[in-house]
């Protein structure tokens, strides 16, 4: 199972989402995430793009990172990240 579809790590994503101060300001607005498949930037882009999807924040993701394979297999189905 991928971990994405997992209920506990996306209640694990609310969590941390309802603990991010000034979250709202990232409302219509792109992001760059460097190194995307490690375990820090690839936890912060999980909650980016869950927050996109609870609140329809039209945010746009982009996301780098050395293992392009792998960045396909952690996001290519999102779509509002580009890799």
């Amino acid at each position: 199972m991928n971990i994405n579809q997992s209920c506990t790590y996306i209640s694990d994503l609310d969590t941390s989402l309802s603990h991010v101060i000034g979250i709202e300001k990232l409302y219509n607005t792109s992001v760059l995430i460097t190194g995307a498949t490690g375990t820090i930037a690839s936890y912060l882009s999980d909650m980016l793009i869950r927050f996109d999807q609870k609140e329809h924040a039209n945010l746009k993701l982009y996301l780098a990172g050395r293992d392009l394979e792998k960045l396909r297999g952690l996001y290519g189905s999102s779509e509002n990240a580009q890799l």
